[in-house]
């Protein structure tokens, strides 16, 4: 595996706030650790961190790091983890742990399948990817990019292990029984026949003959009827929806009420509007004795004239 060259600088001060800086300068936050060092905070340069992550074979990638302000000293460093925004994906921190190159290490390494099945390209199969990636232990320059796993020959029904793997210069630690990839038969769906081929449920015969048989025919015609005109007044409420609730409220409010020329209610609206009772121009009237006390001139006696 070939090792970049990654330029960073130490930083003094942590926290969120710090942080937030940082990346709006253009810089990650990270830091350096390793076995028998003290941790380094530390920040580089995001294009300098996003051209070390394309150019390198794989996501496990070694790094020569080079610290700004001190004296050349080797630091060979794996990127351990790099914590990404949940919903943009950028960058947020940068974890880089110290390495010997002569000391083997464990790390993940990705499973990528080859081919296509026999059971998929002619029984119509599915094949389904169990494990994407394995533990291994090697030396840091001996970590492989990928595992290629060939899954042509796989019939139905058929799978590949851990220990179907190959890998040269560095030992598999996960579990030699687990699946990786299995052929699975495809699923089949029963018909589901449409609404116009079912049987049509017969009418229900509400009671027999005789007097109780009268009875419960009655009912059941009632209450056809009380639904028919539910739904018949739902449907004008649908269809019509302010004329209906303004008739009901012009009912309420004239339900029982005197409203014949000649009353005062009748007299009142006609003067609101601007007109007499005879049509011409309006003109002030007197109170009657059924008027309200301290109405004016404007009410007239509920009797007519």
């Amino acid at each position: 595996m070939a090792i970049v060259s990654l330029e960073a600088a130490a930083r003094q001060d942590a926290g969120k706030g710090v942080a937030r800086r940082l990346r709006a300068q253009g810089r990650v936050p990270g830091v350096y650790y390793g076995r028998g060092e003290d941790s380094i905070p530390l920040t580089v340069g995001l294009k300098d961190l996003m051209s070390v992550l394309e150019s390198a074979d794989g996501s496990n990638v070694i790094v020569d790091l080079k610290l700004g302000g001190e004296a050349a000293k080797d630091r060979k460093a794996l990127i351990r983890e790099i914590q990404r925004d949940p919903v943009a994906g950028s960058i947020l921190h940068l974890d880089l742990q110290h390495i010997s190159l002569t000391e083997r290490i464990t790390v993940e390494v990705p499973i990528v399948l080859i081919g296509v099945p026999l059971g998929v390209k002619d029984a119509g199969g599915i094949l389904e990817h169990l494990l994407r990636e394995v533990e291994v232990e090697c030396l840091p320059t001996d970590i492989p990019s990928k595992l290629e796993v060939d899954v042509s020959a796989l019939q139905i029904g058929d799978s590949l292990h851990v220990s179907d793997i190959k890998a040269e210069r560095a030992t598999i630690l996960t579990e030699a029984d687990r699946a990786i990839a299995a052929v699975v038969p495809p699923t089949i769906l029963e018909e589901v026949k449409p609404a116009g081929e079912a049987v049509a449920a017969e009418p229900e015969v509400i009671g027999g003959g005789g007097r109780q048989g009268r009875k419960g025919r009655r009912q059941a015609v009632c209450q056809g009827r009380r639904q028919a005109q539910r739904l018949g007044g739902r449907q004008a409420r649908l269809t019509s929806p302010r004329s209906s609730w303004v008739s009901a409220i012009r009912a309420r409010n004239t339900r029982g009420r005197v409203t014949t020329p000649g009353s005062w209610r009748w007299s009142f609206s006609r003067q609101s509007s601007g007109a007499s009772p005879d049509g011409g121009a309006r003109a002030p009237c007197s109170a009657g004795k059924d008027a309200p006390a301290g109405t004016g001139s404007r009410w007239r006696s509920r009797r007519p004239t």
